[in-house]
Order: structure tokens, then C-alpha cells, then sequence
């Protein structure tokens, strides 16, 4: 790895840029700090799936939901990222906490971890994604449903799901 400065960085980018597209990894710093780091970029999979909830979370859970094998083939596929969206933890938290979901409490506090063991990555709520949801038009209201429709749009993923309404916000729906 590299360490350039700023100033070296903006006077010599096209070669620093050449040594990332090689694989090189370059810090930028100003004096002894580090600011950010060059790295080559890997566009993200196209065979990217979203959308495990609940049960869906095999293992975290004690009666897990069931899956089409479409779905439960895509997700097991290495070819394939499963991603769960933070509006999923928030969903299952909210139901144990009102005695919804009681099978939840073996991840409750350790949904993170549950995550990493199934190979399943974060995907965090953004401000784009937050707008969308709101925006959406249609009868769906149940607002968790609503958020992950709007990730699944604005991330262009699959969206594992086996609620049929989604299908009516055009997403692509995988089940």
C-alpha cells in the first residue's frame, strides 16, 4: 500500500489512477492523517438478491419461514450477494418488542452476527431509499414493506419476497 499526499495526489492522479486500475491500494493523507483510500473498483455482482426476513433468517429463528426453492437457490447461490436491509432488523425488533414475533429472541442484540454467520450483508437505510418508500404510490401500507420495496428499486436487486403486492411498485420480485 501507498502513501502519497494531497497535494502529491492532485499532481500526479493519472499515474496513481493507472497503479490503482494495476491493483494497487493508495492512501491519501494530509501531513500525517489519513483522508481516504484509492482502491480498485469491482462493480457490484448483477445477480445481486435482497430481502430475507423473518424466518428467512434459517437458524436465527425457531420456526423458519418457508421459501420457494427459487428463492432459497438464489440466496444459497455463491454466484449471488444476499443482502438484509436494516429496516428487516428493525421489523423483527419492533414485533418481538410487542410480543409479535417471540421466536426472535435467540437475535435479538445479535443481528449482525446472525448476518456474517449466514453470509448475508448489510444494507443500510438511506435518505434515497427513505424518499422513495414515502413516495411510493398504492394501497401497500404496511411501512417495513414499503422500505424494502423502495431498496430493492433504488439498488436494482432481486427482492425476495413472497408478498405478491410488491409486484405492483414494479420491482423485481424473486420467489
Amino acid at each position: 500500500m501507498k502513501i502519497v499526499t494531497i497535494h502529491a495526489a492532485k499532481t500526479h492522479l493519472s499515474e496513481l489512477l493507472a497503479e490503482v486500475e494495476a491493483g494497487e491500494e493508495i492512501v491519501l493523507a494530509r501531513g500525517k492523517k489519513t483522508i481516504a483510500k484509492l482502491t480498485p473498483y469491482s462493480p457490484p455482482s448483477e445477480a445481486r438478491v435482497f430481502g430475507a426476513r423473518h424466518g428467512d433468517l434459517n437458524g436465527g429463528l425457531s420456526a423458519p419461514t418457508a421459501q420457494s426453492t427459487t428463492a432459497r437457490d438464489a440466496i444459497a447461490d455463491t454466484a449471488n450477494t444476499a443482502y438484509v436491509s436494516a429496516a428487516t432488523a428493525w421489523e423483527i425488533a419492533t414485533k418481538y418488542r410487542i410480543g409479535k414475533l417471540p421466536s426472535a429472541a435467540p437475535i435479538i442484540g445479535r443481528f449482525a452476527e446472525v448476518l456474517r454467520r449466514y453470509n448475508f450483508y448489510e444494507l443500510p437505510i438511506a435518505l434515497a431509499h427513505a424518499e422513495m418508500a414515502g413516495s411510493l404510490p398504492g394501497e401497500h401500507r404496511d411501512p417495513f414493506d414499503r422500505m424494502l420495496i423502495a431498496q430493492a428499486i433504488t439498488e436494482r436487486m432481486r427482492f425476495v419476497s413472497l408478498d405478491s403486492k410488491a409486484d405492483s411498485f414494479g420491482v423485481a420480485r424473486l420467489w
